[in-house]
This record gives structure tokens, sequence and C-alpha cells, in this order.
């Protein structure tokens, strides 16, 4: 079934994108304040089961089918198996059926793309007028251009950073006006951009300039009433998922627990202070800026920070992919953008692999633009200036000067956002569990901007301990070692609890969400499939709490690479902090040990 896998969002589960993303709802009207929001609240229940419960259904039907074709030519390649008393007891199996209700591979992507088309436009129309937690998901699965299908990565894209704002004109500024009344900064802002330069998941970012002072800043307002619908919408996705989906639920709660802090930002800058004192003030003061937040400005629904400089890190690798494929001579539509470039860039550098790995893309983009940049010199600039001096300048006009066209370097990108990551989990305790592209910026001088850590997340010393000798596990493929530290108790593991306790699965799960899903790992299924085979061999009783939202960092981290064709792995890039910390906190660790021994021989 690996060819059914790769378009198929969550495969035959698009059901559980449709679930998870698009449709609306709630089910919790408990919280509401009014009577109106009662209503919405039902209003947007009946929405989500209107539109989730065909769109689960119909992807799951053609999963059967998929799975049950299958089943049977296993069934006839294989006579006398154990399983074909199962087979002749759930369905009387013939030829003939076969033929009119199994679906082949071929079939079924053929019917999964028809409900692609039908369903994605409707589930994007519900994000779009939904907004909040079916936004943050979107933005979630953006990142996934291996999983996602074209028909609904196309506009999960744009909910990154191009969301429209649901605040009507002039009510932002209210609100920010308001956060600041009876303040000595009651009449501090002076001038204010109407138009948003960002919208979040839960509200707008708006340009401002505030008096007696000559540079702007800008002002994140919380959209009314949006932490009501965020915290209904969530108790609603989880509901469904309990009914159809029940694995997902114990990750989704945590989830839940550390969205639920972004609603006060005040929170978020304090998060902002303490992140920049702890990352941009050290060790990445040159590959990273974080806005200094104006604290005593910012309220429950008003954030008042620094503006920095850049655009949003995919817009400005789009920009970047343009500007060399228009050097080139290259198509730079969109179709082209994602593996054109790739392959121009391999032969600008001599490299006739696929870009599989960070330090080697890395390599690979200094290079061509190395040698982008002395073509520049050498020759387009030489043949400009003779013009210049020429009659020809006289009849045509004279030559302006234009920038070469280097390319982003992804590998750098990729390698500065796993460690600052890697140092945030394993040196600081603290760090952004929503690392997704919308909140980074490339800044024109290269570095990048994080500029949002609404969702920080803490861990003691024990979980980062634990999670340093997971990365070490994982890398080793030391099976019964991955599965001791998911299934212990704190302080020595993360206290994950299964029905059989079987060691394959919880190393193949645990390497799927913290390291990589390469096909020894998912068995050539694809996302959904995967996820339920693993619970139909050892289901979830307790997941392993404080390693989701590490693993929601891996997972997005690997999907940033995964959408420029870079493959990660996670456990790789984060060895030597793992390492850094385990010589601290336990340097008799079996595995470290046997690396240093290792180091030692060579």
């Amino acid at each position: 079934m690996l060819n059914v896998g790769r378009r198929l969002v969550f495969g035959g589960g698009t059901a559980a994108l449709a679930a998870a993303i698009g449709v609306t709802a709630t089910t919790n009207t408990k919280t509401s304040s009014s009577e109106y929001f009662n209503y919405e609240n039902a209003k947007r229940t009946t929405t989500f089961w209107y539109h989730a419960l065909p769109a689960y259904l119909s992807y799951r039907y053609v999963q059967r089918r998929n799975e049950l074709f299958h089943r049977f030519h296993q069934k006839q390649n294989r006579p006398g198996d154990e399983d074909d008393d199962v087979m002749s007891s759930s369905f009387p199996l013939s030829t003939m059926f076969s033929s009119f209700f199994l679906l082949s591979d071929t079939d079924a992507n053929a019917e999964y793309e028809k409900l692609h088309n039908y369903f994605s436009p409707i589930i994007e129309k519900q994000v779009w007028e939904q907004r909040g937690f079916y936004i943050k998901h979107a933005q979630f699965l953006s990142t996934r251009d291996d999983f996602v299908p074209e028909k609904y990565l196309e506009w999960c894209k744009k909910v990154q950073d191009q969301a429209p704002t649901k605040l009507e004109k002039g009510e932002a500024l209210k609100i920010a006006e308001e956060s600041l009344r009876g303040t000595k900064y009651e009449n501090a802002i002076e001038y204010w951009e109407e138009t948003p330069i960002g919208v979040a998941s839960i509200g707008a970012v708006h340009r401002c300039r505030l008096r007696g002072e000559s540079k702007t800043c800008v002002v994140k307002v919380q959209a009314p009433e949006v932490e009501n619908r965020f915290r209904n919408d969530v108790d609603t996705m989880i509901f469904f998922l309990r009914l159809f989906q029940p694995q997902h639920v114990p990750p989704l709660k945590e989830v839940q627990r550390n969205f639920l802090n972004e609603f006060d930002y005040r929170i978020e800058a304090e998060n902002l202070r303490e992140m920049k004192r702890l990352i941009e003030d050290g060790k990445f003061s040159d590959r990273v800026k974080i806005p200094e937040p104006k604290v005593e400005m910012c309220s429950k629904n008003a954030l008042f920070m620094e503006e920095i400089e850049g655009v949003p890190l995919v817009r400005g690798v789009k920009e970047s992919y343009e500007r060399f494929l228009k050097a080139t001579g290259k198509s730079a539509d969109a179709n082209a953008m994602r593996h054109s470039a790739n392959a121009l860039l391999a032969d600008e550098a001599k490299n006739e692999t696929n870009f599989k790995d960070v330090e080697e893309t890395a390599r690979a983009t200094r290079k061509a633009n190395a040698m982008i940049r002395a073509k520049f010199l050498l020759i387009d600039e030489p043949i400009r200036l003779a013009y210049n001096l020429s009659p020809l300048r006289l009849v045509f006009g004279k030559s302006e000067k234009k920038p070469s066209a280097t390319l982003v370097n992804l590998g750098d990108v990729l390698r500065t956002m796993l460690d600052v990551h890697a140092h945030e989990i394993f040196e600081c305790g603290t760090f952004n569990g929503d690392p997704h592209p919308g909140n980074i910026l490339l800044m024109p001088d290269g570095r990048l901007g994080l500029i949002d850590y609404g969702q920080t997340v803490r861990i003691d010393e024990c979980a980062r301990r634990a999670y340093a000798k997971l990365v070490l596990a994982l890398l080793h493929e030391d099976k019964e070692e991955v599965a001791r530290l998911v299934w212990s108790s704190p302080p020595d593991g993360f206290g994950g609890k299964t029905k059989k306790r079987d060691v394959d699965t919880a190393y193949k799960l645990a390497t799927f969400w913290n390291d990589r899903d390469t096909p020894d790992i998912t068995e050539g299924l694809n996302l959904q499939e995967f996820i339920d085979e693993m619970e139909r061999r050892d289901p979830m009783i307790d997941t392993p709490r404080q390693m989701v939202m590490i693993s929601r960092v891996s997972v997005l981290l690997r999907g940033m690479g995964n959408a420029f064709d870079m493959r990660l792995r996670v456990s790789e890039a984060w060895r030597k902090h793992a390492r850094a910390l385990l010589k601290k906190t336990d340097p008799e660790y079996y595995l470290l040990k046997k690396e240093e021994a290792e180091e030692e021989k060579k």
C-alpha cells in the first residue's frame, strides 16, 4: 500500500484532517458568557458534525475497501493461512466480490482524489470562517508536504501568515487603546496602521508608533471571544476523536493544556523577555533575533513589542528561489519552485545527489552562491560596465546594477532552527512548542527572527535528561532502551503506558515522533494507517506526557525540511546537545560511555 500513502493526507485518514482542521465546532456550551455565544457554539457544533462525519466516513470507507483488497489477495497467495477463517467469517469473498467492492491501490488513489477534490474546498471555507484551533492545526499540517495532499496543502500553507483577520475596521485599535486605559500609557499610541502586517490564529498584528519614539513597534491584538471558541473547538475535537480515534485523545489533551497558555499576552511578554535573554544574548546573537517586549504596556489582550525587519520565512525562500530560477533562465512558476531550484542547485554545486542532509545542503548552497557571486563579479558586472561605456548606452539607455540572485541557504536555516531548539530543550528547559514557518522571519542580514513564544513549554531536569537518553537510544537504534525510557515513570522516563508493552511498537512510535519517518519505521504505510496499525498492535493507555510537546517540535522541524526536500534525522542533529547534558547530569550513562569509547578508538 506504499503507493497509496504519500498522496493522501493521513492516507485513508484525510477524514482525520477533515475533522481536525476544517470543520467547525464545539460541544461545550457551558463556558459561554451569554446566550449569544451559547447559540454560536450550538451552531458551530451542528456545522461540525454536518461536515466532519461524512468526510470521515467517506475516507474510511475507501481505506477499508483498500485494506480488504490486500487481505483478500494475501489470502489468495497463501491458502491455508490462519487468517482464512477470519476472512471467511467477516466477508464471503469471491473473485466477483473482489472485482466490484474491493479497491486496488490505483483505484483507491483515484477515489481519494475525488474525495480531495470534493472535501478540500469545503474544509478550507470552514477553516477561514472558524479560525482558532483549526488554523493552528492547519499551520501544523502545512509543514508536512510529504503527507498532506496538494489539494489541502495549497491552502494550508496560506494560513502560516496570510489568514484574513476577523476584526472589524478600527476594532484592533480600540482593543489596544482600552488595554492601556487607566495606565500612564493611556494616550501613548500616536500612529496606527489599520491594515494588519500579520494575522495569527487568535488575533492580528498591527504596526504603530508611540509618542516620543521615532521607531515603529508592533502590537498583537487578541480577537474578542477567541479563547472561548478555541477551548470549545478543542473540546469538540477531543469528543470526536474519543468516538472514532481514541488513541489521539491523550496527546491532544497535552497539546490543549499548552495551547491555553497562549491567551494571556502578559505571559507571552514575559516568555519573550526570558527567551531573549537565554537565546539571543548568548551563543546565538549572530544567528537569531527575538523581539524585545514592552512588558509594562502589555495586557491580556494586547502585546506591544519591538518590530523586527524581515519577511516570513516561506515568502523569503520563495522570493529567493524565484530570483534564482529567473536568473538561470528557468521557469519560476509555483510548480517549479520546490524541486527545480534544488536540481539547479545540485548542478551549480556539481552535486548529483538529492538533498537529504542539512549539512550537505548547506555546503552545496554555499558553493553555489559562491559561484553565482563569482560569475556576477567576473562576468556580469564587467559586461554591464563595458556596455555603459559604449555608444549603445545612448541608444538603449543605462544598464542599472542588479544584485546577484543568490539562494537562501536552507541548510543553514534548518541548522540554526535545530540548534536553537535543542539549546532551548536541553540547556534551558524552556522552549517554543510551535515553531512553524509563520512564526519565523527571514531578516535582511540573514538572521532568523523568532517572533512568537505564546506556546512556551517548560520541562524539568529529569525530563531533559530522559530525553537526552532517548536521543542517544534512537541514534543507536537501541529498542529496549527506547521502550524503557517511554514506559518508565519519572524521573527515569516519561511514564507512558500500553496494554501489551510491545517493545517494537514502542520503538517505532518513539522514532516516528522524535527522530524520523523513514519506510523502515512506517513500514510503507501512510500516517493514518501507521498510527492505526501501532494502536492495533499495542493499544495506548497513558501517553508519555512530557514528551508530547518536544515531539511536536521534532515533527515541525522535520516538516520544514521535508517541504524543501531535506530529510532530517533529529537524533543526529541533537546528538551533541544530548551528550553535553548527559556529561553534566549522568556521565556514567552506558550509551554515552559507549560513544566516548568509540571516539577513543578512533
